[in-house]
């Protein structure tokens, strides 16, 4: 029989802790467990809490005979199983016992509920380059010029942390005074520390003569796709006319033909104006967690909305 809890005790802890195996790319159980708080408390960009624009059930913990799946549900009615946009393997979740249990919730597995982009690698980086347009090119060449591009395999955790902190105060204005991303308590940063620990994190960076951080981004390669995850960049002063975001995409490009890589680069499941005309993205049919009707899931959501 499933329960469906607002909070962790020692039991689901244990069986949460007990879903994590080998493959430490899909985090450990400490990062579900802060996420869950963290989205309950208040945030310091635009204080509120996190639930209150986006979701209607913030964190919920559904429990079986020896497992624990945490999930939250959008405004929308959409499943979304918690650190989904940064975490890209999240298969521990999703186990035939898990999927089979659901139903008696009144939820189901979809294989292709929902929809990914992905960049296909061409035979040669010389036709690849071709498709891309000059002007995206001329921006990557001229960052090269003028700043250091670096791919770091082996960075520590306080790698992770010091280069993140250099970007992070300025991004985060950014993010404020656009209201385009999310803002507020998340555990992102310690997921990519946990990664670098394990030496399972690639990390994309420009720096500048002083080898301070201008823009970040981390990635995550598994056997079928290089996964771009997160990026940050500064964006005040002069730093506003240089495309960061478009260079980091090049350099994860380079770095696959580089290393002979022939998997896709995986874009994640939004893309920003300009994304699709620019790198010419292929979709990629991605698993989600649905309710079966709608009564399912307004009676979900009236009976664990406050949680």
């Amino acid at each position: 029989m499933l329960e469906v809890h607002s909070t962790y005790n020692k039991d689901r802890l244990e069986k949460l802790d007990g879903m994590f195996g080998m493959d430490p790319r899909q985090g450990n159980a400490t990062l579900y467990v802060r996420e869950h708080f963290n989205r309950k408390r208040v945030c310091e960009s635009c204080g509120t809490r996190t639930s209150t624009k986006r979701l209607a059930v913030p964190s919920a913990i559904v429990e079986g005979p020896s497992w624990v799946l945490p999930m939250s549900v959008t405004r929308g009615g959409d499943i979304v199983v918690d650190l989904s946009d940064s975490i890209p393997d999240q298969s521990n979740f999703l186990s035939d016992d898990i999927v089979e249990a659901l139903v008696a919730l009144n939820v189901t597995y979809n294989s292709h509920g929902s929809t990914g982009y992905a960049i296909p690698m061409s035979a040669s980086r010389d036709m690849h380059l071709k498709a891309i347009d000059v002007q995206t090119y001329d921006g990557y060449e001229r960052i090269q010029s003028e700043f250091r591009c670096n791919v770091t395999e082996n960075a520590s955790p306080a790698d992770v942390l010091q280069w993140d902190t250099e970007v992070e105060y300025d991004w985060q204005e950014y993010v404020a005074a656009s209201g385009e991303r999310r803002c507020g308590y998340n555990v992102e940063t310690q997921y990519f520390q946990w990664l670098a620990e394990n030496s399972q994190l690639k990390v994309f960076r420009i720096s500048d003569s002083r080898d301070v951080t201008l823009a970040i981004a981390y990635a995550v390669l598994s056997d079928f796709e290089l996964s771009f995850i997160s990026v940050k960049h500064r964006t005040s002063g002069d730093y506003r006319a240089y495309p960061f975001d478009n260079a980091l995409i090049l350099m994860m490009l380079d770095y696959l033909y580089d290393q002979e890589l022939l998997v896709p680069l995986s874009l994640g499941s939004v893309l920003g104006p300009g994304e699709y005309e620019r790198w010419h993205p292929i979709p990629v049919a991605k698993p989600a967690l649905e309710f079966s009707n709608r009564l399912a899931r307004q009676t979900f959501i009236d009976c664990f909305g406050s949680t």
